[in-house]
């Protein structure tokens, strides 16, 4: 029996229906999470590994944000970050998020993020720095859009407060196995700080 009232229960549950599979019963659960108690960045890093595997590169990027935000030394988020970054070819974004990802643990950190930190550093050299044709925007771009979203949510949020209570969004990731009308980029991402 699920602790309705539990932000954890609910993370936890979506963790379980991911690992199943299940991605549109596992966004539910993590929304659940989020209404809850919306500053966790575990919840946060798991919308954006769902969002990863159902293939929404912007979406994942924007969860994986949020969860950094609320907790600068999360690895995970730093990691799936790092990865989302290298699978675009953004090498010079992926290996600032790797490196961020081993800041707080030094010698503790995991080895296949040092090694992968070391490859990218021998081989950057020999890369351009091109952006121009990324699907992503770069980690700064991300960072700062994200701060600036969020202020402007909450200046709208504090002159609406007294007019009505504000919800996320009900949309899910991409699901090909749900027949839901949703379109695919629709994501409560941007409403998450009501």
């Amino acid at each position: 029996q699920i602790n309705k009232h539990s932000s954890q229960s609910h993370y936890f549950l979506g963790r379980c229906y991911a690992n199943l599979n299940r991605a549109h019963e596992a966004f539910r659960s993590y929304r659940l999470a989020v209404d809850k108690a919306e500053a966790n960045a575990d919840t946060w890093c798991s919308i954006g590994v769902l969002y990863q595997q159902q293939n929404q590169p912007l979406d994942a990027l924007q969860a994986y944000i949020c969860s950094a935000q609320l907790d600068k030394y999360h690895v995970a988020a730093w990691t799936n970050l790092g990865i989302l970054y290298e699978s675009h070819s953004q090498l010079h974004d992926a290996l600032k998020c790797y490196l961020n990802a081993t800041k707080e643990q030094g010698i503790k950190a995991d080895s296949a993020i040092v090694n992968r930190i070391k490859f990218l550093e021998t081989q950057l050299p020999n890369i351009q720095h091109v952006n121009g044709n990324s699907i992503l925007p770069s980690l700064e771009e991300a960072w700062n859009h994200s701060v600036q979203t969020d202020n402007k949510n909450m200046k709208q949020n504090s002159q609406s407060s007294n007019n009505s209570n504000s919800t996320l969004a009900s949309s899910t990731p991409n699901n090909n196995n749900s027949n839901n009308n949703m379109a695919p980029n629709e994501h409560f991402l941007s409403n998450k700080r009501q």
